[in-house]
């Protein structure tokens, strides 16, 4: 859970405490809605606002979020294009000088938000901040725990590592820094491409601690698996060209962009098998048509590659890990 037993620095007045904006995206959340409202609302960090964007529910949502009467709510009621607009909807109202995000089936632990302050500030070159997450079911009840680690950008981009985005945290200026709200790299995977600009540009840091619950359950957005397959084309296309180009960090590199492609649609391929999804065959021929199997035996020797850029990954944040090593020895 979130360490409240290391000294916080006082608060007694909001003004002089950065603004935390807390993003929430919802459509028809009853009832979970109410918990997760509660596990915002009742945070000990005083200074935020919560920017919630309604896609128009129908089931009492909006009047519910409006009884409350809270100031600390900013609502917006609008049709939206899916959740990656949501998000972009909901970001560009947003003041903070932080972003959360706790989506309507999501909670925030007690002391989430003080103590990632507290980390910014203690580490002002940071871009992001990610930790560990409890996985309840749709009621809220625990079943396990997400473990996380070291933000690792080649683990990331062959989808050997993700982490949660609710248990992950951004510095406004550093998503200004990158150019995120001056060119998208795509409408439709905004979570991908968040992460590969901060990691590229910024140091992200892993703190071992649960920040957030992350309610699994056939009603998620992860398991609308049409949505997951017009991502899964996005991220290809980021990777295909932003990723792997000249004058990037990783350059005009085919063996390595076809190896994080072809692995990407496998795991995307693993999770709509898992949950015997019929789009599991569409993931599979879009394999097929892009003869990702063939390039990949062409690249048999991508190991010695790999191990290149792990190597020539592990020097360029090696300011982070010193930091996470400092952290963790406190």
């Amino acid at each position: 859970m979130v360490n409240q037993e290391k000294p916080l620095r006082p608060r007694t007045d909001i003004e002089q405490m950065p603004l935390v904006s807390v993003i929430m995206f919802v459509r028809n959340g009853l009832p979970q809605l109410k918990r997760a409202l509660n596990s915002v609302l009742t945070q000990n960090y005083l200074n935020f606002e919560l920017i919630i964007q309604d896609g128009v529910s129908t089931d009492g949502t909006v009047e519910y979020i409006s009884g409350l009467n809270d100031q600390r709510i900013k609502l917006c009621t609008e049709p939206d294009k899916g959740p990656s607009d949501a998000f972009d909807k909901a970001l560009s109202r947003c003041s903070g000088e932080y972003i959360a995000t706790c989506l309507a089936d999501e909670e925030l632990c007690p002391g989430a938000l003080a103590r990632i302050v507290d980390l910014f500030r203690q580490y002002p070159h940071l871009g992001a901040i990610t930790g560990n997450a409890e996985i309840t079911d749709i009621d809220g009840n625990f079943y396990t725990y997400f473990i996380g680690g070291p933000f690792n950008l080649l683990k990331y981009l062959t989808g050997e590592y993700c982490p949660y985005w609710c248990s992950s945290f951004f510095k406004m200026d550093a998503l200004q820094g990158v150019g995120f709200f001056k060119e998208r790299w795509s409408a439709s995977s905004l979570e991908f491409e968040i992460w590969i600009r901060l990691a590229l540009e910024t140091d992200i840091l892993y703190v071992p601690e649960v920040f957030s619950k992350y309610a699994h359950h056939e009603g998620q957005l992860s398991q609308n698996f049409g949505r997951a397959i017009e991502e899964m084309h996005s991220r290809l296309d980021i990777i295909r060209n932003k990723v792997f180009v000249e004058d990037t960090f990783f350059g005009k590199d085919d063996r390595l962009r076809d190896v994080a492609c072809l692995l990407q649609l496998r795991n995307l391929y693993r999770h709509l098998s898992a949950w015997k999804s019929p789009q599991a065959s569409k993931i599979f021929d879009l394999i097929v048509e892009q003869d990702y199997f063939h390039e990949f035996n062409l690249h048999r020797g991508i190991g010695s590659k790999l191990k290149y850029y792990r190597r020539k990954i592990f020097n360029f944040f090696r300011l982070k890990r010193k930091e996470e090593w400092r952290l963790n020895q406190n």
